[in-house]
Parts: structure tokens; C-alpha cells; sequence
């Protein structure tokens, strides 16, 4: 049987949905001239949506079987392709335009990477070996991910990484 230890999987799925600044608002800021206006109310939209965003991820039913694994990955793909799309719809002044980019470009990395995952296991992979093997590149994501988000003040876009010894995803019997 499979199992993966909550905090594992709740943690790459929110990580990787951090990695694309966990989706965006709805608000659309111009920037004036000082361009403080439109930044505070920019990373507020993305702070916000991330605990929006934490929910929906939270929502996502976790593998407990090997049979549960694909449809779980899939899942988490179409909830990150939602939000990378919602993100990339909002209007970021140009001061933030960068950071908005490259969430984008990371949001894309961690579907590329999922859609590995979900074809190694549909090709005979066992689930646990298949995760494994992104297991370290996912984490270093969410740690610069994380890194980001704590220097622009976005506390609600932190995601929390498993303790040690929870690293990797278990086998069980």
C-alpha cells in the first residue's frame, strides 16, 4: 500500500502553487508615481489568494493507494494550471514585473515536473520512486519560492516544508 505522510504532499502542493505566487487577484492596479499604491495593493492580491489558494489545495484528496496516485496528480496539475492562469491575468506594477514572471516560469517547471511523475508511474514506475525522484527539485522550488515570498512580505504564500524525517514519501504495507 501507499501512503504519503501529510505533511509531504500538502506541502509540495502548496509549494508548488506558492511557486507560482499562489495565483493572483482580482484586482487590476496602475502605478502611480510613486508606484507604492499599486505594489501594496498588487502583493495584497497574491496574499490573499494564497490562503485562497491554500483551501483549494487542501481540498485535493491525497493518495493512500497506489490507485489513488494518478488521479491525485492530476488534480494537482489542473488546480495549478487554474492557478497559474489566474495569476498570470493579474496586472503587476512594473516594479513586481519581474517576480510576476518568474512565478510564472515556476508554476510551469512544477507542472512539467508533475506531468513526469503522473507518465513515469503510467509507465510502471512505482509511485514512491517516481516522486522521489522530483522529490529534491520540488523542494528547492518551494524554498526559493519561500524566500521570495518572506522578502516581499507575502506571509501567506510561505509554504511549510515537511520535518526532518518526513522527507520522502513511505511505503507501507
Amino acid at each position: 500500500m501507499l501512503a504519503f505522510r501529510r505533511p509531504v504532499t500538502l506541502a509540495l502542493v502548496l509549494g508548488a502553487l506558492a511557486g507560482v505566487g499562489c495565483g493572483g487577484g482580482s484586482r487590476e492596479t496602475e502605478e502611480d508615481s510613486s508606484g507604492q499604491d499599486s505594489r501594496k495593493a498588487y502583493l495584497a492580491d497574491v496574499n490573499e489568494f494564497c490562503a485562497e489558494s491554500e483551501k483549494r489545495s487542501n481540498a485535493l484528496r491525497e493518495p493512500r493507494t497506489p490507485d489513488d496516485f494518478l488521479p491525485f496528480i492530476e488534480q494537482f496539475i489542473e488546480l495549478t494550471e487554474e492557478e497559474r492562469d489566474r495569476f498570470e491575468r493579474l496586472s503587476p506594477p512594473s516594479s513586481l514585473q519581474g517576480y510576476h514572471d518568474a512565478q510564472l516560469e515556476e508554476a510551469d517547471r512544477a507542472i512539467e515536473l508533475f506531468e513526469g511523475v503522473g507518465e513515469d508511474v503510467e509507465g510502471g514506475t512505482e509511485p514512491v520512486e517516481a516522486f522521489s525522484e522530483v522529490y529534491p527539485t520540488l523542494v528547492r522550488q518551494i524554498e526559493k519560492s519561500n524566500a521570495q515570498s518572506r522578502k516581499l512580505g507575502l506571509d501567506k504564500c510561505v509554504a511549510e516544508l515537511p520535518a526532518p524525517g518526513a522527507e520522502t514519501p513511505e511505503s507501507s504495507s
